[in-house]
C-alpha cells in the first residue's frame, strides 16, 4: 500500500498513469526531485520483498516501510509546494 500512495502523489504531479520506474525516470529529469530519485530507486528494490500480495510483512519490515514512504511523499510534496509558490510569485 505504501508503494501505491507514493505512485499516486507521482502520478499527480506528473500525470499519467505508469508505474513507479516511469516516475523514478521523470524524477530524474525534475531539478526539485532529483536527489530523491536515487533514493526511491535503491527504496523500490524493497518492494518485491514486502509489498507483495501473498507475502505477510514482518512488523519491522512494514513499519520501516511506511514510515520511510511517509516521509518521502512529505518531501515530495514540500518540494512541489515550494516550486507552485516560486510560480505564482513569478
Amino acid at each position: 500500500m505504501c508503494f501505491d500512495a507514493l505512485v499516486s502523489i507521482l502520478r499527480r504531479i506528473y500525470g499519467g498513469k505508469g508505474e513507479l520506474g516511469h516516475y523514478i525516470s521523470k524524477m530524474e529529469q525534475d531539478p526539485d526531485l532529483r536527489e530523491e530519485a536515487g533514493f526511491i530507486s535503491s527504496f523500490k528494490t524493497i518492494r518485491d520483498k514486502v509489498d507483495h500480495p501473498v507475502r505477510i510483512s514482518k512488523k519491522l519490515d512494514a513499519e520501516s516501510t511506511f514510515s520511510t514512504t511517509k516521509r518521502l511523499i512529505l518531501i515530495i510534496a514540500k518540494k512541489k509546494l515550494s516550486q507552485m509558490t516560486r510560480k505564482s510569485k513569478a
